[in-house]
């Protein structure tokens, strides 16, 4: 829930959930379903198209680009990966291997 001091600073409506629809059936870019009222309110600090806040949505669309065409061309800045961690099948294979071994 946001508090008063968030809706102060970023905007939005204290009291209410970051996002009112997540995974229901308002979560779409109708505005069917919606609470009438709190979205009325949210739309005073927000570009919404449905429950879809058009600024978030457009900042986190470039970042997303920024971070594909970075990598697409240079990793080198990305940690190695990890070793996979073992499944049930490689430990089931690992102890199969042990009891031939022995």
């Amino acid at each position: 829930m946001k508090t008063a001091a968030q809706a102060e600073a970023y905007g939005g409506v204290p009291g209410a959930a970051y996002d009112p629809c997540y995974h229901q059936v308002c979560d779409n870019l109708r505005g069917d379903g919606q609470n009438k009222a709190l979205y009325d309110a949210l739309r005073e600090d927000y570009q919404l198209t449905g429950n879809v806040n058009r600024f978030a949505f457009d900042v986190n669309a470039d970042a997303v680009a920024t971070s594909v065409l970075t990598f697409a061309f240079d990793t080198s800045t990305l940690p190695a990966p990890a070793a996979p961690a073992p499944t049930m099948s490689r430990v089931a294979a690992l102890s199969d291997e042990t009891r031939q071994a022995a």
